[in-house]
């Protein structure tokens, strides 16, 4: 009987403890899981007040268009027997001008995301001129005058009144730029001293880009009197889209308050472009009579680059945070500057064929100082 009652008691003792064992096994998995899910899985972001940052840019930049030539002076001889003089191809000279930039970033409060928007102008108005001698012979050539032969045109065949070499060309150009950014930003501390921040949005933009070149002769007629005829020749290139844009920024705080900044973004703005051409030619005296009138307008991709590099500070005052930066940027829209080249015939001794080009005759650069104050609180 005692038998009997040991060796219950020992089984239930057994089953016991291998209960507890099975008890502590399930404990021991459910704590593991539920570590091991806490562990991986990130930590909610806290619901924070949204901060705000205001910005202001002075910008003092160039722009750089492609295809603006429009005249060579000297450079080919005037006979298979004499020798060249050394000679020159002549463009508007690009100077740099005043800009403007005005931007808002404001942080939607959670997990360092932000919201932000920026304007940008720019007005350029730049010119480039040359002039020939002229020798009038008495009495005239049979052509009708004598002038150096030193001055070409290079977008309007030589002969633009008759056969009349030129004595004074001018190119001059004058654009419009405005330029909308927006979209979202993330902000990644990599570590105390560096900050990455990839941002995604749109950028739109509506321009007025307008190319203007004269040129000029001076005529000696047979009654030994000099009269001047004019051709002006004028370009105008309107564009407004939209495109999606995205990049980053980076900075590097490598001492208290100061700290190097940089970024790039690329865009891709899509709509209509629209190149306009008018030609109008006139004498001495008379009214000008506009002979070419054409316009073209097209679907276009436009890609454009943006680079920015500089030094920022930051400081406190009043309760607000404020900065300065100072840096070099560069744009360049790809394919933008697009002109119609046209030969007109119509003109006495133009031999040309009434054959219009049109399509991308290059980039159109910016670039320059960027100087921007902001305050954030």
């Amino acid at each position: 009987m005692s038998l009997h009652k040991n060796a219950a008691s020992a089984l239930s003792r057994v089953l016991t403890a291998c209960a507890a064992l099975i008890a502590l096994t399930v404990s021991n998995d459910t704590l593991s899981a539920q570590f091991h899910q806490e562990a991986c899985l990130p930590e909610p972001c806290p619901c924070l007040l949204a901060d705000m940052v205001i910005y202001g840019d002075f910008l003092y930049w160039q722009v750089n268009p492609d295809g603006l030539e429009f005249a060579r002076k000297f450079g080919i001889s005037g006979g298979p027997a004499s020798a060249a003089q050394k000679g020159k191809i002549l463009s508007p000279k690009c100077e740099l001008e005043p800009g403007f930039r005005a931007g808002l970033i404001v942080g939607l409060g959670c997990c360092e995301w932000d919201l932000f928007g920026q304007f940008t102008w720019l007005g350029q108005k730049f010119s480039s001129s040359a002039t020939a001698p002229f020798t009038p012979v008495v009495p005239p050539p049979p052509n009708g005058n004598q002038a150096d032969q030193s001055l070409h045109p290079l977008i309007y065949n030589q002969g633009i009144a008759g056969a009349y070499p030129l004595t004074s060309a001018e190119g001059e150009w004058d654009s419009k730029i405005n330029v909308f950014d927006f979209g979202l930003g993330r902000t990644f501390e990599i570590n105390a001293c560096f900050d990455f921040r990839p941002h995604l949005g749109f950028k739109t933009t509506w321009q007025d880009l307008k190319y203007n070149v004269r040129y000029q002769t001076l005529v000696v007629t047979e009654e030994q009197q000099v009269t001047s005829s004019f051709v002006s020749i004028w370009h105008a290139t309107d564009f407004s889209g939209i495109g999606l844009r995205g990049g980053f920024d980076a900075s590097w705080n490598f001492t208290p308050g100061f700290r190097a900044v940089g970024g790039i973004s690329q865009a891709a703005v899509w709509s209509s472009i629209e190149a306009h051409r008018e030609d109008f030619y006139s004498l001495s005296g008379q009214e000008p009579v506009k002979n070419v009138d054409v316009f073209i307008n097209e679907c276009v991709l436009i890609p454009v680059t943006e680079l920015i590099a500089g030094l920022r500070y930051d400081g406190y005052w009043c309760d607000t945070d404020f900065f300065f930066f100072i840096g070099w940027e560069a744009q360049v829209w790809w394919n933008l500057n697009r002109f119609i080249f046209i030969e007109n015939s119509s003109l006495e001794g133009n031999s040309g064929t009434n054959s219009a080009q049109f399509g991308p005759s290059g980039n159109i650069a910016y670039q320059g100082l960027t100087l921007r104050f902001g305050f954030g609180y």
